[in-house]
């Protein structure tokens, strides 16, 4: 190889470029909604393996339950459920210039109790999120659950 062309291999981007967002969509009719959170590839490189670790508090307006695999932890006596989104069965990477959308069922108007079987009223008052993509240093936020409660909220990227 020319010295150029080296410098050429050596220079590309060898990590995928992702941007995240959470939102908590709350339906109206009935008592269930979802979390979900948005991965954007906005780069040329291809994202093999991501995962999502969540915090997300018991209390988004009125307790929730969050469907199984959760778990319900807490944090200097406030309450958060704890669990893990992740891609479906077929593994599939998340291609440039595409996304994927990962989510979990809750239930609203619900009476969450803790371990011991008393009922649980502290809740956090945000959520933190964990991406994990690949080998790139985790984006990690605290975000207020009144806000990805409203709209659309990124919780960071790496560019």
């Amino acid at each position: 190889m020319e010295d150029y062309e080296v410098r050429d291999v050596m220079n590309r981007r060898k990590r995928p470029k992702i941007r995240a967002s959470i939102f908590a969509s709350l339906s109206k009719t009935d008592a269930e909604g979802v979390i979900l959170v948005r991965l954007d590839n906005i780069g040329d490189v291809l994202a093999k393996d991501y995962m999502v670790d969540l915090q997300l508090p018991i209390d988004l307006g009125g307790h929730i339950s969050v469907e199984e695999p959760a778990f319900l932890e807490d944090r200097e006596g406030k309450y958060f459920w704890s669990f893990r989104l992740g891609p479906n069965a077929l593994r599939m990477p998340i291609f440039p210039n595409s996304h994927v959308m990962l989510r979990r069922k809750f239930t609203t108007g619900v009476t969450v109790r803790s371990r011991d079987g008393t009922i649980t009223r502290p809740s956090t008052d945000a959520a933190v999120v964990t991406v994990y993509i690949d080998e790139m240093p985790p984006i990690k936020a605290t975000i207020a659950a009144c806000d990805f409660v409203r709209d659309w909220i990124e919780i960071g990227s790496h560019t």
